[in-house]
């Protein structure tokens, strides 16, 4: 893993803070993800990955790219929908025609570029940043073969993710 700039933990600390405070004052306790509040958090993840991005080591900015040219279409079109009649179904929508339309052909660039800044993330700074470690479910669940984290290394052979943005 590239070695993470100085300052980059507590700022990313700060930040997130910040964009989970927002979320959380519409999160419900106990209450299933309803779509204003997976609009929520899809617009506080694309924040969260725009402002990692700009500040990741130059090794990971080029993958990193695409995965946040992907957040921005989604936040613009997320953006565009009112967010107190918004639905899932609305949601998956946007989703879907945002990772097929990239210039991804299966998503399975995006989620593992996804997965690389979550573990650089996760090696960096550690655990905590679950909007930064959960960005490739996105992209799994767009890809053809609906098999959560397989296919990963090009052979076929499943490789689950732990849920912390590493292989394992």
């Amino acid at each position: 893993m590239p070695e993470v700039s100085p300052g980059f933990c507590a700022e990313l600390a700060v930040h997130s803070g910040d964009l989970m405070s927002g979320v959380e004052k519409i999160l419900l306790d106990g209450d299933p993800l309803d779509g204003p509040t997976l609009r929520a958090l899809l617009i506080a993840s694309r924040d969260l990955l725009i402002w990692t991005a700009a500040r990741v080591p130059v090794s990971l900015a080029s993958e990193v790219g695409a995965l946040v040219g992907v957040y921005h279409n989604i936040g613009v079109e997320l953006e565009r929908l009112d967010p107190r009649t918004v639905t899932e179904a609305r949601i998956r929508g946007v989703l879907f025609t945002s990772v097929f339309g990239s210039s991804s052909t299966d998503g399975i660039d995006l989620e593992v570029a996804a997965i690389r800044l979550a573990a650089f993330v996760n090696h960096s700074c550690g655990p905590g940043y679950p909007l930064l470690t959960s960005l490739g479910d996105i992209f799994a669940i767009a890809r053809s073969d609906d098999e959560p984290g397989a296919t990963l290394d090009g052979t076929g052979a499943p490789e689950p993710t732990t849920g912390d943005g590493q292989v394992g």
